[in-house]
């Protein structure tokens, strides 16, 4: 669905979009942060209330839109009553209230009847607000730092490059002099804004640092450089206090109670800091950037979901890339830390599903893999990367600990927002022809409960006594074999189903495949109910006339043993 979006400017010296704090928000409206299913599309009005403008007087003549304020610019009596007006004309509408850190603006006055109201750089009075966005990182950050690659070193343990204008600043820097001889490290300190190194220089410094000091802007203590640093894989250290001396916690208003960055108040205690977060690199990177990837996505996706609550506007997902959601598991393999063969996988997904929304969950290590955690954090740091610049709509999910397969994917199916799932293994990629539409359709039915992509071209003989029938059957024009197998191949199954599995058959105490435990189940309630049993599980493997080869098998374990499950742990 395509609406309007209205940016406002009623002056001429005044520019009604592409401020240099609005490079978030706008990746955000083109579609470059994510890419949701059912994602609306955007009628741009420029410079609206702007003398000499298409329309220098009045909002154009729509239903309703999404409407953005350079706010700070806008707070005379004479603008506030103006914009007000405007917004009463539309009969709904979003508004976004931007670039006003000093929040000379009456936000108050904003909210009313099916209106939502977003703040950029929130204070507390604006807790009730129904979205709260950072201060946002300027245009080009992403561009700049993407050339820096993955695999680049990161030969600095930290930097620091800005102007050096207000209380907060001087007691940064004069701690970080202390320490340009005990770190390796980059200070760079300018008298005002862009007057540092040129910017591909600033990014590269980015790109080369593990922690990045974020001493406070001066009205809030946001400014680019935290969502700069987490664009670049770093660690910022945030500041909690402004230059005013004011101190809440604009990191868990602006974020959420569970934003985990970490947070300084006094700027002596910086050097204790950087080395607990040194000691613990680069974990707390890879963790860090999952959450903001995750961040990044829900907001977005809050974002539409307000337009159609407003807007009165439906969305029913249609095609399978708005029918699925794919999670693809992975965990330490000998392999790592290449990522060749999830790359494969991601490549052959995208192949098939060129828009769904995939969710990579990453296992902890389990204790008799410790000797891998070094890789398998090198792994996953190139793992978040690519997830962040190339492989699209793709989020990290990464376990605090070692979870095993099946609570991992329990854990990650609160990421879900589509009625169905496609079930990959990191070294499992989906192949050939497949009739995804026809898929969705069947389990969507519920006729079917899972439907799996083989790994073979036929079935092999010792598991014949598992299927229902000896030839592929057309149910809904899908050909199927109905079967008492649970493999873990690729499959597509309900949100619903795979949530009752798991819950129904494994504590989230013990740490276990899914497979050993539904495979056993399944064949055992076959053996003792028959067709009763089917009724239960409706399980099937998709069975094209021919070669039924839709999966394969990378082998990323190698010749690493297979590890035993792990029981739960019951309290006394």
């Amino acid at each position: 669905m395509r609406i309007p979006l209205i940016f406002v400017s009623r002056h001429t010296d005044v520019l009604s979009h592409k401020y240099a704090d609005m490079g978030f928000l706008e990746a955000v409206l083109a579609g470059q942060v994510w890419d949701p299913p059912g994602a609306f599309t955007f009628e741009h009005y420029v410079d609206v209330g702007r003398p000499g403008s298409t329309y220098p007087d009045a909002f154009p003549d729509v239903d309703g839109a999404l409407v953005v304020l350079p706010a700070r610019h806008h707070a005379s009596e004479a603008d506030v009553a103006w914009f007000l007006g405007q917004l009463g004309r539309l009969s709904w509408s979003v508004v976004i209230l931007a670039g006003d850190e000093e929040w000379a603006f009456p936000a108050h006055m904003v909210p009313g009847p099916n209106r939502r109201v977003w703040c950029m750089q929130p204070r507390p009075e604006h807790e009730g607000m129904d979205g709260m966005l950072p201060g946002g990182w300027y245009p080009g950050t992403r561009q700049g730092i993407r050339p820096h690659g993955v695999l680049g070193p990161r030969p600095l343990d930290w930097f620091f490059g800005g102007q050096v204008t207000h209380e907060r600043r001087q007691e940064a820097t004069k701690v970080l002099r202390g320490m340009v001889t005990d770190f390796p490290c980059r200070l760079i300190e300018t008298a005002g804004y862009l007057q540092g190194v040129p910017m591909p220089e600033y990014m590269a410094f980015l790109s080369s640092a593990k922690v990045i000091p974020c001493p406070s802007g001066p009205c809030t203590v946001d400014t680019a450089r935290p969502l700069e640093a987490l664009e670049a894989g770093c660690v910022p250290v945030v500041d909690t206090v402004t230059p005013r001396g004011e101190s809440y916690d604009y990191w868990a208003l602006c974020f959420g109670d569970d934003c985990p960055l970490p947070r300084i108040r006094e700027w002596s205690d910086f050097p204790a800091i950087l080395r607990r977060e040194l000691a613990d690199w680069p974990t707390n990177a890879n963790r860090l950037s999952a959450w903001w990837q995750q961040w990044k996505r829900s907001t977005v996706h809050k974002l539409h979901n307000d337009l159609r609550a407003v807007s009165g506007s439906t969305f029913q997902p249609e095609t399978p890339d708005e029918l699925l959601s794919v999670i693809v598991t992975t965990s330490p393999t000998p392999v790592h830390p290449s990522t060749a063969d999830l790359d494969t996988t991601i490549s052959a997904i995208r192949n098939q599903l060129p828009h769904a929304e995939i969710i990579i969950a990453a296992d902890g290590v389990r204790p008799e893999q410790e000797d891998m955690r070094a890789s398998y954090d090198e792994y996953l740091r190139r793992v978040t990367w690519l997830c962040n610049f190339e492989w699209r709509n793709t989020v990290p999910f990464l376990a605090p600990e070692w979870l095993a397969q099946a609570e991992l994917t329990r854990q990650a199916l609160k990421l879900v927002r589509t009625p169905l799932i496609l079930f990959v293994e990191h070294d499992r990629p989906p192949l050939g022809i497949i009739d995804w539409a026809g898929i969705c359709g069947l389990v969507q039915s519920g006729r079917v409960n899972v439907v799996r992509l083989h790994e073979s071209p036929e079935i092999h003989p010792d598991h014949a006594h598992l299927m229902l029938e000896d030839h592929a059957v057309s149910w809904d024009g899908v050909p199927i074999r109905r079967t008492m197998a649970w493999w873990q191949h690729p499959h597509v199954i309900r949100a619903v189903t795979l949530k009752v599995f798991l819950e129904d058959h494994f504590d989230p105490r013990e740490r276990t495949m899914i497979e050993d435990r539904l495979y056993q189940a399944a064949e055992n309630d076959w053996f003792d109910h028959r067709i009763p049993a089917w009724n239960r599980w409706r399980l099937a493997i998709y069975s094209p006339l021919g070669d039924m080869k839709r999966s394969t098998h990378l082998n990323s374990r190698g010749d690493e043993p297979k590890w035993p499950n792990v029981a739960a742990e019951v309290p006394a």
